[in-house]
């Protein structure tokens, strides 16, 4: 990973880092260990003067103006796959998400959500 930075920040950015914050995102289930690294790679090698990192999930909602929410990811993915599901060309990858921009909703009552489905056989096109 460090190469990878040296290489992004000098090479292509042209950025001094010891001049600048850092904002570095990680994956949700980011093991302990790469949490613990990457301050040390960008404090001892980098000389950043202050970085902070923070899950993608939650700089969405701060771009919304919004401090708590719900936020849809892809870790579902995997369990798709679990289940013999793939997904691997561009065309089928396009059809998944046409699928969900028509079907993915949040309601604003869940238990008047929950009765219509209950006693409804089709999923009607809101």
């Amino acid at each position: 990973m460090e190469k990878i930075w040296h290489y992004t920040f000098y090479n292509k950015l042209h950025v001094a880092l010891e001049e600048h914050p850092e904002l570095l995102t990680e994956a949700p289930l980011n093991p302990k260990a790469n949490c613990e690294t990457m301050p040390q790679i960008m404090f001892e090698t980098f000389n950043t003067p202050a970085m902070y990192v923070a899950i993608p999930a939650v700089l969405s909602l701060y771009t919304s103006g919004c401090t708590t929410g719900i936020v849809m990811d892809s870790l579902p993915h995997e369990d798709l796959m679990e289940h013999g599901y793939s997904f691997p060309t561009t065309t089928e990858q396009e059809i998944v998400h046409g699928i969900k921009e028509k079907l993915y909703y949040v309601t604003l009552n869940f238990e008047q959500e929950m009765a219509t489905a209950a006693s409804s056989s089709t999923l009607e096109k809101r």
